[in-house]
């Protein structure tokens, strides 16, 4: 009993599940019968059964798994032969090496990950700072600077002012644009809700021509407007000289802006010398 209880420490080492206690089973003689049903009765998967034979101190030990739910089907055997006195410790080895794969891979027990250790990896000691040695010193050299240059390809008032009229003239012609669509959109809507073979009462119909002839007068106009105002700008830009550094010139501002009104549409050009 005093190995059994032995080899039951050891394997409860390894993680196996084993019962708490050890049970004499000496009265089934060793029959693999009675070892299975006493087996079933207690309801376990599997058993380790120890035997000790001792004669003056000198014993031979035998420890055996078997599966009960294979009817006593042996999963290892271990022998060993010496003192009964520390039999248990010398079985160890043994067991582990013979015993306890079986025994894991019938109750689906993982064997435990082995702890390794990390090395201590030791740093060198950083090397030491390069000496790092000053430069001599030299003599200044003071290199001139030049003087700024006048840009004399900047563009003069006049055409700064030829540049803005043609730019709204460019707008208004945009404008003029806007009014077109704005006027074909119109006539189409018409046209839809009244074809022309036929004579027209309905007020939306009436409401969209009239949209549509307005916004086609206002385009007229503006397209007029925005020819003369592009026209002028060009001509501003051609005539007026380029700017000099001799003498400012004398500041020319104009202001073209296209006025629509309920009646029709007028341009407004005003200027200041």
């Amino acid at each position: 009993m005093e190995v059994a209880n032995g080899v039951l420490a050891q394997l409860h080492t390894e993680g196996l599940p084993m019962v708490a206690t050890v049970e004499d089973a000496s009265k089934c003689n060793g029959k693999k019968v009675c070892l299975v049903d006493l087996g079933r009765r207690k309801q376990v998967t599997s058993m380790v059964l120890v035997e000790v034979a001792a004669v003056l101190g000198d014993g031979v030990g035998r420890v055996e798994a078997i599966s009960i739910e294979e009817d006593g089907r042996s999963l290892g055997v271990v022998n060993h032969d010496g003192p009964v006195p520390g039999m248990a410790a010398a079985l160890a080895p043994k067991l582990a090496a013979t015993l306890l794969v079986p025994l894991r891979t019938l109750h689906g027990i993982k064997a435990p990950e082995p702890v390794v250790e990390k090395p201590v990896v030791v740093e060198p000691p950083p090397p030491p700072p390069p000496l790092i040695t000053p430069p001599a010193p030299t003599a200044e050299v003071v290199k001139p600077v030049a003087a700024p240059v006048e840009n004399s390809s900047s563009l003069s008032a006049g055409k700064i002012a030829g540049l803005v009229v043609g730019g709204a003239g460019v707008a208004t012609l945009i404008g003029a644009g806007i009014e077109g669509v704005v006027s074909l959109t119109a006539a189409g809507k018409r046209s839809s809700l009244c074809p022309a073979a036929m004579p027209c009462t309905n007020p939306d119909a009436y409401t969209a021509y009239t949209a549509s002839a307005q916004a086609q007068s206002v385009g007229v106009i503006l397209a007029i407007a925005g020819g003369v105002a592009t026209a002028a700008g060009v001509v501003i830009f051609l005539v007026s000289p380029s700017s000099s550094s001799a003498a400012p010139e004398p500041v020319q501002a104009f202001s073209l802006l296209p006025v629509v009104t309920p009646n029709g549409a007028a341009l407004s050009l005003s200027g200041r010398f």
